[in-house]
């Protein structure tokens, strides 16, 4: 087959949905398959290849309710022009997918969204700038041959059963077993941690990540034995939040900032921690928190995307109850073993990505193979 994926964001940039892409993509470009990711330009980025996946960039930003700006009638020419088989958009909200929306018409090959949650559902200072967005929305879905939810109860998967959208499957996010598994730095010793216990939490410093949340739950422990290590990269302008997560490490010698922070050195961060900690407040399959799972890390965190369905971990709404519950995790070590076996059994049973990358590709050959939706999709296609 050959496949587009459409991404706003894709390596060298990190994040979840980054990564979730880079995954697929690579797996499916190692079975054989011809795939391609069109994404935002960046500087960082040196090469037009990154393991058998063909990278194309464009100078475009904003969505169709911010409004679009830079290279659009060059991406959508080859939207057109190109011959792809099945054009995956990942995320809705972004300007790959929203420019997509206007071409879905035009376009012959199989067009499939992975929605990825609904930020402005969700967010009231939102909400009121994509009313227009959702009501049309509606009748976009219905032009795509396959919607793929990453939640069976999330937002997305909410607001496609309200408006009748029936040609669905659901595959969970996957977590790559072997780079989990190798631990290959003294994490603790490499950045100078001596506390006996160590939080961590891996995101990148949007303001919607919640690291405030997590900051206060920590100044709220009342105790020193323990160290808050957040790893994430800076973001610049309203989204981002480094510059007030810095200025509170500097009143605190036990919380480190770490960025652009080597992939491997994170990975044995999450083998040396006691608690995963996430305060987020919009997310769809945050894979950082089935990363914690993967290794036995207990996690806490706030109510978000599917995090509701994992095993292994708390769930928590205010930075006090985030407090409490840390407390207790970290004093009662048959609570951390009982978290971390649930959460390791449940990540190992079904979020890897051998298992899953197979479901993507057999039912990327349904999609393309099949006649109308009516044809195969006439209900639901859980995976």
């Amino acid at each position: 087959m050959n496949i587009l994926f459409t991404i706003e964001q894709y390596y060298p940039i990190v994040g979840g949905a980054e990564e979730v892409v880079r995954k697929i993509s690579e797996r499916l470009a190692k079975k054989g398959h011809q795939v391609t990711v069109a994404t935002s330009s960046v500087p960082e980025r040196k090469s037009h290849e990154l393991n058998g996946v063909k990278i194309v960039s464009f100078n475009i930003y904003g969505n169709k309710v911010r409004g679009f700006y830079g290279e659009t009638k060059k991406y959508k020419d080859f939207l057109i022009t190109s011959h792809f088989d099945i054009i995956c958009n990942y995320a809705a909200q972004s300007w790959p997918t929203d420019l997509t929306l206007e071409l879905l018409d035009k376009l012959d090959a199989k067009k499939v969204l992975f929605p990825c949650g609904y930020s402005g559902l969700v967010l009231w200072s939102k909400k009121i700038f994509y009313w227009n967005y959702f009501r049309r929305l509606p009748i976009y879905l219905g032009k795509y041959s396959h919607i793929i939810y990453h939640s069976a109860n999330y937002i997305d998967k909410v607001f496609g059963d309200k408006h009748n959208i029936k040609h669905y499957s659901i595959i969970p996010n996957g977590i790559d077993i072997d780079e989990m598994k190798t631990h290959t730095i003294k994490f603790r010793e490499f950045y100078n941690i001596n506390t006996k216990y160590m939080l961590l939490n891996v995101s990148n410093h949007f303001k919607l990540k919640g690291h405030s949340f997590v900051l206060k739950s920590f100044n709220l422990l009342n105790r020193d034995d323990v160290t808050l290590v957040i790893i994430g990269n800076k973001v610049f302008g309203l989204r981002g939040c480094y510059s007030k997560c810095k200025r509170a490490a500097s009143n605190n010698p036990r919380v480190i900032l770490l960025e652009n922070t080597p992939r491997e050195h994170v990975v044995s961060a999450f083998h040396e921690s006691n608690v995963f900690v996430f305060g987020s407040k919009v997310e769809c399959f945050p894979l950082v928190v089935s990363e914690a799972m993967s290794v036995g890390l207990p996690f806490i965190s706030t109510n978000v995307g599917n995090v509701r369905e994992l095993n292994g971990g708390i769930i928590v709404n205010t930075p006090k109850e985030m407090a409490v519950c840390i407390n207790k995790v970290l004093d009662d070590s048959n609570c951390r073993e009982t978290l971390s076996t649930f959460g390791q059994n449940d990540c190992l049973n079904k979020y890897t990505w051998g298992e899953i990358i197979t479901k993507y590709e057999d039912l990327f050959k349904k999609i393309v193979t099949q006649g109308s939706q009516s044809e195969f999709f006439s209900s639901n296609t859980c995976l």
